[in-house]
């Protein structure tokens, strides 16, 4: 039995165990990035509505969506490659600035529990008081040249400076703050907005920590400055959370800590619904006005040119 397992049969075994990993990881990344964005969704069911038409069409003898199907799939990987660009460069960003250890990682239990409690206290004072904040928590990807757009501190996280930061008036209060392991790294840093649709009800706040959540694996939490609402945003996602509830989900996202908690996704009203509702289709008539015109222009002066021409 021994004699069977010879050193080129064992790398063998393992260029085949690295082949499968390697693969695994690139459906993994793949999955998450059609996962977490509704227009790679659309698309990718386009790309498999396609495979099936060109399968069906091989058996039923449709020579005419043959040829189109196939036509499709010999410059498909690179339509595939045009249309996901922002998302393959994300992935790469991702892969670029991506550390084996997060300095958050290396926090001892007293120092996790102690940076928790006093973001936890700060978020909540500041929620009472409807002081709108952008706290920024940096995991395995770094966060650095977004840290050069504000003001560096390297000072220790407490409830005392970060519930001053963010007080109208003060030189730091517009911005985000970020945390890098337990020190409050910098304030009033800029993040680039999301571009995917918001209600009207969110500010430049929630956009920019949708923004960041899309290009990085940060935890940001958001407090409106009109509501006094809590909200955190990950993974390109936000979600309404409750003060109560913010400390159990800080442990178990940064640190795999406590069970997880469910956050409670903000419910839609029938109102919100159908202001959003309008507001799509006061765009969509305005771009319908805009394009009226500049028919109207072209006509005219096509008319004009003919009259010249006629003189």
């Amino acid at each position: 039995m021994l004699e069977l397992i010879t050193l080129p049969k064992l790398l063998q075994f393992g260029q085949v165990l690295l082949d499968i990993l390697i693969m695994a990881v690139i459906i993994h990344y793949s999955l998450r990035i059609i996962r977490n964005n509704a227009r790679t969704v659309q698309i990718f069911k386009g790309i498999i509505f396609v495979l099936i038409a060109n399968f069906i069409s091989k058996i039923l003898g449709f020579e005419t969506v043959q040829i189109f199907t196939a036509t499709f799939m010999t410059w498909g990987i690179l339509a595939i490659i045009i249309i996901f660009q922002p998302e393959i460069r994300s992935v790469l960003e991702r892969l670029g600035k991506s550390s084996v250890f997060s300095t958050a990682s290396s926090l001892s239990q007293s120092e996790r529990s102690k940076l928790i409690n006093e973001i936890v206290e700060s978020v909540s004072q500041l929620a009472s008081e409807k002081t709108g904040a952008l706290i920024t928590i940096e995991q395995d990807i770094s966060l650095a040249d977004y840290i050069k757009t504000g003001t560096t501190l390297n000072s220790q996280v407490s409830k005392e400076i970060l519930s001053s930061i963010f007080v109208v008036g003060t030189p730091l209060h517009d911005g985000a703050v970020i945390i890098q392991g337990n020190r409050l790294a910098a304030a009033s840093v800029f993040f680039p907005p999301t571009d995917e649709w918001l209600p009207s009800k969110y500010g430049a706040r929630h956009r920019a920590a949708i923004g960041i959540s899309e290009v990085s694996d940060s935890v940001t939490i958001i407090v409106s400055e009109e509501t006094g609402l809590v909200s955190i945003a990950q993974e390109g996602k936000m979600s309404l959370i409750s003060v109560k509830e913010l400390s159990q989900y800080l442990h178990k996202v940064l640190f795999g800590e406590e069970e997880v908690i469910e956050v409670a996704k903000p419910e839609v009203d029938k109102s919100e619904e159908k202001i959003s509702q309008i507001e799509r289709e006061i765009r969509q008539q305005q771009k319908e006005e805009l394009e009226a015109k500049r028919i109207i222009q072209q006509f005219s002066k096509s008319y004009t040119d003919d009259e010249e021409g006629d003189f």
